[in-house]
């Protein structure tokens, strides 16, 4: 009776980026993601990291071109942005390959994918997990068992090792996602 506890909770996130683009992944050693387009020029913004290890060695390539090289460290989250230009010398698809390089963690990972077409329109918005992970609002779900065909449009080409994992809410992560009930 003597003792009270007060909370004070605004419904802020201040989590940087969106809370369930963080939480899941998809890590391989070597990996291409495809997706087919229309031609033009795009505008790539790949999340990549890890809540729960750092990241060493991650590199990233587009359409076959090397783009560049990077570590995270354990909850942190990079979005790393890229040009690229789909047409018919490219099969009418854009690719992104994703690999590890070495050190300790031996497995590059990537959250999110969007892709915007530098002339306007809509974009183009993929989360990547498990089958059971929660979807960002207007993302397409993408696992690991997502293999590329024509009638979707979009997948993993074939011969990359693939897992896919749900980190879930970290304990920091639960302190910034507080929201208040009904009752205040």
């Amino acid at each position: 009776p003597d003792q009270c506890l007060v909370v004070f909770a605004s419904g802020k996130d201040r989590h940087p980026q969106s809370y369930l683009l963080t939480t899941d992944l998809i890590a391989t050693a070597d990996a291409t993601f495809a997706v087919d387009l229309p031609a033009g020029q795009y505008t790539l913004q790949a999340t990549m990291g890890d809540a729960n290890r750092a990241r060493d060695n991650m590199a990233v390539y587009v359409q076959g071109e090397f783009q560049e090289t990077f570590s995270t460290a354990q909850s942190e989250f990079v979005v790393k942005t890229f040009s690229a230009e789909v047409s018919d010398a490219t099969g009418g698809q854009l690719q992104l390959r994703i690999e590890d390089r070495g050190g300790e963690t031996l497995r590059a990972v990537i959250n999110a994918l969007t892709i915007t077409p530098v002339a306007g329109g809509t974009p183009w918005q993929f989360d990547f997990g498990e089958a059971t992970s929660p979807v960002e609002p207007g993302y397409v779900a993408v696992t690991a068992t997502d293999t590329y065909d024509s009638p979707t449009g979009f997948g993993w080409l074939p011969g990359g090792g693939l897992a896919d994992q749900d980190r879930g809410p970290t304990p920091s992560e639960l302190h910034t996602r507080l929201h208040p009930s009904a009752r205040g």
